[in-house]
């Protein structure tokens, strides 16, 4: 478990990402752009404030119960169900591969470098209409 003191946070958020394999992705463009558009819009909703008690609800059930749940999510819900793939994405999962080879739990770092393609994840935008509702996330 990694501890940082929450006044040295400047911006919580969760990393996660779905991985595709190229073969897969150019055989079925489609149903790759249909998940990617239905994981757009799960995070526009749990980004909405009117929504944050269900959001809460959810992940204390899910996690560490509601107290633990509501004082992790204190802040804007906007920031931590961002979907955009931006640099603090990628350095994100650089440090975590960093952490991962200095603890031995890997040996070796993998290449992240092609990895990345927002293409989705911009098409979901366009076609929800939700161009710049993440524009103002730090």
């Amino acid at each position: 478990m990694i501890q940082a003191p929450r006044d040295k946070i400047e911006q919580q958020t969760s990393i996660s990402a779905i991985l595709v394999g190229s073969d897969f992705e150019s055989s079925h463009p489609q149903t790759v752009a249909r998940v990617v558009k239905v994981l757009v819009q799960i995070c526009h909703w749990a980004s909405e404030e009117a929504n944050r008690d269900t959001v809460i609800s959810y992940l204390a059930n899910v996690g560490y119960g509601r107290d633990i749940t509501k004082e992790e999510y204190a802040g804007p819900l906007k920031g931590r169900f961002d979907p955009t793939i931006n640099d603090g994405i990628k350095s994100g999962f650089q440090e975590i591969s960093h952490f991962a080879v200095t603890h031995k739990l890997v040996r070796q770092a993998p290449n992240f470098s092609g990895w990345y393609e927002s293409k989705y994840v911009e098409a979901a935008y366009k076609d929800l209409h939700l161009q710049d509702y993440w524009k103002d996330v730090p």
